[in-house]
């Protein structure tokens, strides 16, 4: 009989600490479970101002540009790369790394609207620069590495190369600081 009793003190302990311990775990009240707006009366209603101004606050929604990143223009997603690219701080081969991903935002934004033109750096320049099917802009018109033929170019002053070996996915070339193509100092982007 001993152990009988031991076991159902254990049992009962146990059934005590678990209601103890789910009782601290659950949340603490939060104003969206505040009652609904009391008529005011004489007495509180200082107290019922304040439900009514949190009610409200809650019920605000967050700006647009909190809640919709698609929102975004996608010039201001790609001036952060763009930002970088021929940064002499950082290592040339990035500078293909940048490029290669305002290409891909160029990407998402005009997904089975159109795809990258690849005939030729310039066709690409231009469709960057807001000359697509959404007139989109993806470059700025006053781009550092455009040249006066409108040719995306490397650090050095020399047009980029494209070759694509998927409609959507180029390889990036650039002659380096030779300036000279299929030289050992090009720089290449091959996915």
């Amino acid at each position: 009989m001993g152990n009988f009793r031991k076991a159902i003190w254990l049992l009962a302990l146990i059934i005590i600490g678990c209601g103890i311990f789910f009782l601290n775990s659950r949340p603490e009240k939060s104003d969206k479970f505040l009652p609904p707006e009391l008529p005011q009366s004489h007495s509180n209603s200082v107290e019922n101002k304040k439900i009514s101004q949190k009610s409200t606050q809650a019920k605000k929604p967050p700006p647009p540009h909190q809640t919709r990143k698609e929102k975004q223009s996608p010039l201001s997603q790609t001036e952060v790369f763009l930002a970088e690219y021929g940064n002499p701080q950082s290592p040339p081969h990035l500078d293909l790394s940048y490029l290669n991903s305002v290409l891909h935002i160029f990407n998402t934004h005009l997904k089975g609207k159109t795809l990258l033109p690849t005939d030729s750096n310039q066709s690409i320049s231009k469709a960057l620069l807001g000359k697509n099917v959404l007139n989109l802009q993806f470059i700025p018109p006053d781009f550092k590495y455009l040249n006066q033929d409108k040719e995306l170019v490397d650090r050095w002053g020399t047009p980029l190369n494209f070759h694509f070996i998927e409609i959507d996915n180029p390889e990036i070339r650039s002659a380096g600081e030779d300036k000279v193509f299929w030289t050992n100092d090009d720089l290449l982007l091959s996915n």
